[in-house]
C-alpha cells in the first residue's frame, strides 16, 4: 500500500424513532457481509457504546440495503453516502441518519505491487503525487474532478446522471470525512488501519507490521511538495 485514496465512511441509518447509536441496543442492523467494512462499523459501534446488535443481516450493495430499510425489511443499515443521501431525500421524515464517531482506517488504498515499486518507481511516484495534489485540491474546490475530468474514461463515457450530481457528490463526500483530511499524512493512514483491522496487536508489534504493509516512499515524496 501506497497511498489512502478513501477512509472507511458509512453510515447508520435507522427508521425515525432511533436517534442515537445507543437506540439501536437490541436491534437488528443490515450489513454488506461478514468480515465486510460495515461488518467491522457494527463491531466497533457495539465496543465503543457496550451495546450488542439483536443480530446481524447481511445483504451485499448498498442500494439494496437501502431498499430493504424502504419496505420496512429492516429498522436499520449501515450505507454508503448516495444511499444515504437519497433515502434522506426521499423520506427523511422517517429515517434518521444517526451520528457517527469519526473513522479513520482506509476503505480504498492505492496497492503497488513489489516488482512494480523496483522497476516503475518513477511511475509510481507520479501517480502519487497527482492523486496527492488532487485530494488537496478537493478540499478547495470540490468541482475539481469534473472540471478535469476527460470523456470519455477509460470505462467509457460517464453516464449523465454521475456526471450532473457529481460535484454535489464530492461536496458531500468531502463533509463527510470519505477522503484524508491530510493526504500526504505519512503513517497516520497505516497506523489507524492496524488499530482497526488488527486492534489486538501491541504497540511494539504494531510499529513492526506497518513496514510488511505499507511503503511510504512515494507519499514522502509527493509531501515534499507542501
Amino acid at each position: 500500500m501506497v497511498f489512502q485514496l478513501t477512509r472507511l465512511s458509512f453510515f447508520p441509518v435507522a427508521a425515525a424513532e432511533y436517534e442515537r447509536l445507543e437506540d439501536l441496543d437490541g436491534v437488528p442492523i443490515l450489513l454488506h457481509a461478514p468480515g465486510s467494512g460495515t461488518d467491522a462499523i457494527a463491531s466497533a459501534i457495539e465496543n465503543r457504546l457496550g451495546i450488542r446488535f439483536a443480530s446481524r443481516d447481511y445483504i451485499e450493495g448498498s442500494e439494496n440495503r437501502a431498499v430493504a430499510l424502504m419496505t420496512g425489511a429492516a429498522p436499520a443499515a449501515i450505507l454508503d453516502l448516495a444511499n444515504r443521501d437519497t433515502i434522506l431525500a426521499m423520506a427523511g421524515e422517517d429515517f434518521h441518519a444517526l451520528p457517527m464517531f469519526e473513522i479513520k482506517a482506509s476503505d480504498e488504498v492505492l496497492f503497488v505491487g513489489l516488482e512494480a515499486l523496483q522497476s516503475h518507481a518513477e511511475a509510481v511516484d507520479f501517480l502519487v503525487k497527482v492523486v496527492d495534489q488532487t485530494w488537496h485540491d478537493l478540499f478547495d474546490d470540490h468541482t475539481v474532478v469534473s472540471r478535469e475530468l476527460a470523456e470519455p474514461t477509460v470505462a467509457g463515457p460517464l453516464p449523465e446522471d454521475v456526471r450532473s450530481n457529481l460535484d454535489l457528490w464530492m461536496l458531500r463526500a468531502v463533509e463527510a470525512g470519505i477522503f484524508p483530511p491530510s493526504p500526504h499524512d505519512k503513517k497516520g493512514p497505516a497506523q489507524a488501519d492496524l488499530e482497526w483491522y488488527l486492534p489486538n496487536l501491541s504497540q511494539v508489534e504494531a510499529g513492526r507490521e506497518i513496514e510488511n504493509f505499507w511503503d511510504f516512499g512515494p507519499i514522502e515524496a509527493a509531501s515534499s511538495l507542501h
